[in-house]
């Protein structure tokens, strides 16, 4: 279900699994297509959770379809052996890489969801048209920005959400409780229901923040993919990020730089002397250009690659400006790949000068 959680699962027996089945048959009019059925062990992970009164949630890097061919690939790969302290060490598997793959998997998601009766087909369906919806609004590009929104949202707010309508239960008068939104009995149906409603103040200020907001600064080119992908965690972790050996580095609005500054955000601090654009370049491999923005250096020096650098910079050519290449390929004057000059032939530059001035002296004398 997660790679975060390790406990022990207790499967279903096998007579409660085949009378999941036959209720789903019953209620939508037949069995569920082989690519979108949960194995037993999927089910079973997710009644644990439920039936414990935790979040259901699911991570798609390890459930989806054909689970059990999954599960065995996953006893060889979960893990690597680390030689220099000679212990197994977990690896964390990545998530689906783009829309189609991820909603394979969420057919299986909902299907579990559908065969233990927890949530109706109605807000399962809303939710998976909201994630795609998304996407065509902002195009593919963003997919890595949507899918983490998912996944904060699952995983993180859908508790708070429980949480809240709890409470609002809970102090509702008893006659009037009929009409509230959540059933006891089945309260993840409102949960899904309320996590993309319009007129749920906190689910929309999440979807803004999360989603909206980041995929508008990734496109208009204002931050980094490593800095929107940030989780938090690196100065908890003394400066290593998930999945990072160094901290990352956030550009644009709300950075670090941008606080930094002592007119507060938004406005610029007086440029240093000796520095290109009148900034001055600090260390740690670093340089500024013009407008202010971090170019690599190591890009520009050939050591460093990619269309995203690892350290957060941007990969910019400081000769000529371009994306394309850094200094070192850059054929421009002072670049690594400039036209050397033409050395000067004989009969040339000052032995040419000097010829022309006794030509004029012989003039001069006759």
């Amino acid at each position: 279900m997660d790679q975060a959680q390790d406990r022990d699962l207790t499967n279903l027996d096998g007579t409660t699994v085949r009378r999941m089945f036959t209720d789903y048959e019953n209620k939508r009019g037949g069995m569920p297509q082989p690519e979108h059925e949960p194995t037993t062990e999927q089910i079973s992970a997710v009644a644990q959770l439920i039936h414990a009164d935790l979040t259901p949630y699911a991570d798609f890097s390890v459930f989806g379809p054909q689970g059990r061919r999954v599960q065995k690939k996953l006893m060889f790969q979960a893990q690597n052996f680390c030689i220099d302290s000679q212990t197994w060490k977990k690896v964390e598997l990545p998530g689906p890489s783009d829309l189609p793959t991820w909603w394979k998997c969420w057919l299986v998601y909902q299907t579990t969801m559908l065969l233990g009766d927890w949530v109706s087909a109605e807000p399962l369906a809303k939710y998976g048209e909201f994630i795609r919806n998304l996407l065509e609004q902002f195009g593919p590009s963003v997919w890595f920005i949507v899918y983490q929104a998912d996944i904060r949202m699952r995983s993180e707010q859908f508790e708070r959400i429980r949480r809240d309508l709890q409470i609002g239960y809970d102090r509702t008068p008893i006659a009037e409780r009929a009409h509230f939104p959540i059933d006891p009995q089945r309260p993840w149906n409102a949960v899904f229901t309320k996590a993309v409603d319009e007129a749920y103040t906190p689910s929309q200020a999440f979807w803004r923040r999360e989603a909206n907001e980041k995929c508008f600064m990734f496109l208009a080119r204002l931050r980094t993919a490593a800095a929107l992908t940030d989780d938090g965690m690196a100065n908890l972790l003394g400066g290593e990020g998930k999945g990072k050996g160094k901290r990352t580095r956030q550009r644009g609005w709300g950075s670090s730089a941008e606080k930094a500054s002592p007119g507060g955000p938004g406005k610029q601090t007086q440029p240093a002397k000796g520095s290109p654009g009148g900034k001055a370049n600090p260390p740690g491999g670093k340089q500024q250009n013009g407008k202010g923005t971090d170019t690599c250096r190591k890009f520009n020096e050939g050591t460093c690659s990619g269309a995203e650098c690892p350290n957060g910079y941007i990969h910019k050519c400081k000769i000529c400006g371009t994306y394309k290449h850094g200094a070192s390929q850059c054929r421009q004057p002072g670049g690594g790949q400039a036209q050397p000059k033409e050395a000067p032939s004989w009969g040339s530059g000052k032995e040419k000068s000097d010829k022309e001035k006794s030509g004029k002296e012989k003039k001069g004398n006759r």
